[in-house]
């Protein structure tokens, strides 16, 4: 409804008002013209270093070349596309801050990592991807006799709600569920 909407919208301005996302819109925008392609990101980030509350963030991604998305994907804007590399390189100290568990952090000696991984490990930096890709999950969607659906593995669970009876069940169907999954890997390990 109206009242719904003017919310919501509400809620996208302060997103866009806090993450500064006219400079992310007018980066993506520049690239476009100049490299043919531009993108921008929406992200998740802990609203301060002593809370638990996740705001999202729209950044800019300022090298447009880094991005490799799935050169299978048929659609312009890369709405169908099955898996996504976006491709950084940080300096060795914030990489060990980061992910101060990985090997490479608390390898010594960068310079025989960077022989083994050519062009991802140097002396004083480390090129890092994160890797997005689709993974489907198969389900079975129950439509139930009130009209409502509901995942089959929702019912008869000790958890599931009263509402979700079997007998319920007036018709079901294989569904295959889009999942994303998030990796950040370098030359030599997934962090």
């Amino acid at each position: 409804d109206i009242k719904t909407a003017e919310v919501l919208q509400g809620l996208f301005r302060n997103i866009e008002y806090l993450s500064s996302a006219d400079i992310a819109y007018d980066v993506a925008c520049d690239s476009q013209v100049t490299h043919g392609l531009g993108y921008f990101r929406v992200v998740t980030q802990y609203a301060s270093p002593d809370s638990f509350d996740l705001d999202l963030r729209i950044l800019p991604i300022r090298n447009p070349l880094l991005v490799l998305m799935d050169p299978g994907r048929s659609m312009p804007d890369g709405s169908d596309a099955k898996y996504c590399f976006i491709i950084d390189t940080i300096k060795r100290d914030r990489f060990k801050r980061l992910y101060p568990d990985s090997q490479l952090a608390q390898s010594d000696n960068w310079e025989t990592v960077g022989t083994s991984a050519p062009g991802w490990v140097r002396s004083d930096a480390v090129r890092i991807a994160e890797y997005l890709s689709i993974e489907y999950e198969r389900e079975i969607l129950c439509l139930l006799a009130d009209g409502s659906t509901v995942m089959k593995s929702a019912i008869g669970d000790d958890g599931a709600p009263a509402e979700y009876d079997p007998a319920m069940i007036v018709d079901e169907r294989v569904t295959f569920i889009p999942r994303v999954i998030r990796s950040v890997v370098t030359g030599t390990e997934i962090l």
